[in-house]
């Protein structure tokens, strides 16, 4: 992107008339919020920009069109997916103008968003402009870009919520990073405490306190100080620590005395039932991609992660290490994002999480070869597990695309499709269930590029199936099947199980030849003491003979 010529402008969104909306003021607001959009659009000089602009125009054409039919759910849907865009489009660096507040004025109307969190939206919004200009212009631009990507993260939770209870504090701590890294963010960290101190909930306690604000300030403004008289890097650091320590503890206070307050209003039957709720949550998912290498450019599918909030950097020993020390760099576009590590030649892995799921990216190196045209499994052999794959394929540069989303490529296995999880140049990982495998030992892998250009080719491909049994009576011996698709009948087969809390496998590990299990065949015995379906862990392990 350049960001040489993009203007950034510090801002009010406008409020509007207060009162109910009716149907055709609502529509008026809507529709004046897309020409102004539609304009943006016109006048933008990336496509990123563009993209984003154009989405929230769909959107909001999309509202317009619920309203019409009467379906208000589907208007408030849209209206939410044209913000969530209009605010993609200034991560983008684009000039947010009066839109986003009008879409957000016509959600507040309709009780879809409150008034404290419209609020809370537009101070945020502004915060965001200055810290995309500071990311621009930034030395150490990973820590600013994860300290964007925060605050775009509470933007998002403000227009899905549409309450007030969500604030960037995880911002302030990105940027105190970048600070101790000698960065001059002293004034995007005081914006974020003025808005801690500014913003309550419905208790009317701010997220910081006055004088929690003003000791925040005077450690940073400290900070500062040590820094220009040139104190030790390892002092500098202490202090970036103990104002994050302090930090927390008055986010506890600021806890304690929120619930303190409800508990005297509400009950404490009513707090512990809400606090049962709020702990009730669905382990996030985990996808691993293995490429031959992380230096350079690598592009994730946001459907694997959902918003981010962490992205941390291990070396080849498993030790974390700095985004300093791997001269890295983040931007999140919204559907997808790039992650960037300039040097670090014993980078062993990157771990970005987000709220809905994990990607851990890992350098294997080695590897096949790049091929001159066509598609090659990275590592030489497709395996499918029971119906899963996860694999990378290793194809010609020209068939990546690292600017786009990776799941506008589209791959295949044996003519099944398979979801594109992250692309770098020349490898595209992908993640597969319900697949088919290959009775041959080799199976035709097809990528088509964004561009639509194809690339095809054959890996030698192998994959198992294990049917688990239904215990219908306790403490009864039942077989575990197996069946095992492409391999030579003479290579052998080595699974070893791990039973569950109240199972006994008989035996553990089993070998077999692949010949004794081309058609399903027991592998071992499992006893249970409660009824129903079952589950177990298990590797398998191909072993050529000899």
């Amino acid at each position: 992107m350049k960001t040489g010529t993009i203007v950034f402008l510090t801002f009010v969104l406008s409020g509007y008339a207060c009162g109910l909306l009716t149907y055709a003021d609502e529509a008026a607001l809507l529709k004046e919020a897309s020409e102004e959009l539609s304009q943006k659009q016109e006048e933008a000089g990336d496509a990123r920009q563009r993209a984003a602009l154009g989405n929230a125009v769909k959107a909001l054409e999309a509202a317009g069109e619920a309203l019409a039919a009467g379906d208000e759910a589907q208007a408030e849907k849209m209206k939410k997916r044209a913000l969530r865009w209009a605010v993609q489009a200034v991560r983008e660096c684009s000039n947010p103008g009066d839109a986003p507040g009008q879409i957000g004025e016509a959600l507040r109307e309709e009780g879809a968003m409150s008034a404290n969190a419209l609020a809370r939206f537009n101070d945020l919004l502004d915060d965001l402009v200055r810290a995309k200009k500071k990311k621009a212009e930034s030395g150490s631009p990973f820590d600013v870009g994860m300290a964007v990507n925060q605050i775009m993260l509470a933007l998002d939770r403000l227009i899905t919520d549409g309450w007030d209870g969500w604030h960037p504090d995880k911002a302030i701590a990105w940027y105190l990073n970048a600070a101790g890294m000698c960065e001059n963010v002293q004034e995007q960290i005081n914006d974020l405490l003025d808005y801690l101190n500014k913003h309550a909930d419905d208790t009317g306690i701010p997220d910081l306190s006055h004088a929690g604000c003003a000791k925040a300030k005077e450690m940073l403004d400290d900070l500062y100080k040590k820094k220009a008289a040139g104190a030790p890097f390892e002092e500098i650091m202490d202090l970036v620590e103990k104002i994050k320590a302090f930090l927390k503890d008055q986010s506890t206070l600021t806890g304690q005395a929120r619930k303190a307050k409800l508990n005297r209003e509400a009950g404490e039957e009513e707090s512990r039932e809400s606090e049962k709720s709020g702990e009730a949550r669905t382990p996030p998912a985990v996808t691993t991609m293995t490429f031959t290498a992380l230096q350079g450019k690598t592009v994730v599918n946001q459907d694997f992660l959902g918003p981010v909030e962490t992205v941390k950097f291990t070396a080849v020993d498993g030790r974390e290490i700095a985004p300093k020390e791997a001269d890295a760099d983040f931007d999140d576009h919204g559907d997808h994002i790039t992650v960037r590590v300039g040097k670090l030649a014993r980078l062993g892995g990157i771990v970005i999480t987000g709220v809905a799921g994990t990607v851990q990216l890992l350098a294997g190196g080695g590897g096949a070869p790049t091929p001159a045209a066509g598609v090659a499994a990275a590592d030489g052999m497709i395996e499918v597990r029971n119906g899963a794959v996860r694999e990378t394929f290793s194809v010609p540069e020209e068939a990546t695309d690292i600017l786009g989303n990776p799941r506008e490529h589209i791959a295949t296995i044996d003519g099944q499709p398979v979801s594109v999880v992250a692309v770098r140049e020349g490898q595209i990982g992908i993640s597969g269930r319900n697949i088919q495998p290959s009775g041959s030992g080799l199976s035709r892998l097809e990528v088509t590029s964004p561009s639509g250009s194809l690339v095809a080719g054959t890996s030698a491909s192998w994959g198992y199936d294990i049917t688990m049994p239904e215990i219908t009576k306790t403490g009864l011996w039942v077989p575990v099947m197996a069946q095992v698709y492409g391999l030579d009948p003479q290579v052998r087969v080595i699974f070893r199980f791990i039973p569950q809390p109240g199972q006994q496998l008989d035996p553990e590990t089993a070998t077999m030849t692949a010949a004794e299990l081309m058609v399903p065949a027991p592998v071992t015995r499992i006893r249970a003491e409660r009824p129903g379906t079952q589950s177990l862990n298990v590797s398998v392990e191909a072993v050529p003979e000899p």
